[in-house]
């Protein structure tokens, strides 16, 4: 007898809420990395916009008498109000949110980031000439 034949319905039914519990949370991952790239994307796509309109907010914070924020973290909320308009985000609690958010901007930021190597070639070129 092999071992499969061994199975009682207590095994299956165990089996069974263990995929149960591990769907939704694949689910809510699956959401999580799905937010982010489309942050990504949207502030790729619409950067130059992103930013006239945080300056502006800025402008406003200011004339409020309201702190200034720095123009990437602005940047980032605005993609994520337009993209959760649009998108599934049933799973996700706002500490998701939040979450996402932080891993989108640190992906803009790493995306838009001069490498130190690029920046010292170049600045030793400059010095030859």
């Amino acid at each position: 007898m092999r071992r499969v034949d061994l199975l009682t319905s207590r095994d299956v039914a165990a089996a069974v809420r263990a995929t149960k519990a591990v769907a939704p949370r694949e689910e809510r991952q699956a959401q999580f990395e799905r937010l982010v790239k489309a942050v990504v994307a949207q502030v790729r796509r619409n950067s130059a916009r992103y930013v006239v309109d945080a300056e502006m907010e800025n402008r406003a914070r200011a004339h409020r008498g309201k702190p200034h924020v720095p123009i990437e973290s602005m940047v980032v909320r605005l993609a994520m109000l337009e993209i959760i308009e649009r998108m599934p985000t049933d799973r996700l609690t706002v500490e998701d949110a939040r979450n996402a958010a932080r891993v989108a901007k640190l992906h803009i930021e790493m995306a838009f980031q001069v490498r130190p190597a690029a920046v010292i070639n170049r600045i030793h070129r400059l010095q030859l000439f």
